[in-house]
């Protein structure tokens, strides 16, 4: 079972937030997300997120049920496209 937690510091109090694993893999994948955190890793040689930069990005978090059902659609959606993506001829 994929179960996530988040420990997250506000005001000087500890909370505990329950997150999607898969939810929150498909928004860390997502084109936009990974925009984000491009431009916050800078443009060196060898790009660098540090941790106040990863915790500075902004992570919508609907109620866990609405979680599990966007990452059901999209892993379903991801199921569907990867036998026509194995299908195309490879570039050799």
């Amino acid at each position: 079972m994929l179960k996530a937690f988040f420990f997250i510091i506000i005001s000087s109090k500890l909370i505990l937030i329950k997150v999607n694993r898969k939810f929150l893999l498909y928004y860390l994948k997502d084109t936009k997300t990974q925009k984000i955190i491009f431009e916050k890793a800078g443009t060196s040689t060898i790009p660098d997120l540090n941790h106040n930069d990863f915790y500075s990005i902004k992570i919508p978090l609907p109620p866990l049920p609405e979680q599990k059902a966007i990452a059901e659609v999209l892993s379903d959606t991801d199921n569907l496209i990867q036998p026509l993506k194995n299908a195309l001829p490879k570039n050799a």
